[in-house]
């Protein structure tokens, strides 16, 4: 089936919207710059395709298993500064650090983390024993 612009057409004529890709095509990809740079990447992409054609397919496994890890790591350090940062807002904009450890929860005056920490329990007592009003020591 033809439609009226097809047979007002004489034999031979190609009609014009056959031409519209050509007519909405960009001037500037018609130019030699461009063929040349399409050129180079077309020798750049045949030459990626030759060298991963002639790889084993464990070693392309084991090269996407490394890339995989880096992005991994990437995204794993910012959720845990998200996480850090979404903490500190919590707790009023300041963020107070990493959990006490046994020194200094013995310095704050609280129990020593570890039974085998007897160096922070003796530190302990001792910092009451000078106190006024401190812990019994002896007199």
């Amino acid at each position: 089936m033809h439609n009226e612009e097809e047979e007002k057409l004489g034999e031979g004529e190609v009609p014009a919207k056959e031409y519209d890709y050509l007519l909405t095509m960009q001037i500037m990809s018609l130019t030699e710059e461009r063929v040349l740079e399409l050129e180079k990447l077309m020798k750049e992409k045949k030459a990626e395709h030759d060298r991963l054609e002639k790889m084993h397919i464990y070693e392309l496994w084991q090269g996407d298993l490394d890339k995989f890890l880096v992005e991994l790591e990437k995204y794993e350090a910012q959720e845990e500064k998200d996480r850090l940062a979404h903490t500190a807002k919590e707790n009023g904009g300041k963020y107070k650090g990493a959990k006490k450890g046994p020194a200094k929860k013995a310095a704050a005056g609280g129990p020593p983390a570890k039974k085998n920490d007897k160096k922070a329990a003796n530190e302990n007592s001792d910092n009451k024993k000078g106190a006024p009003g401190g812990g019994g020591g002896k007199k």
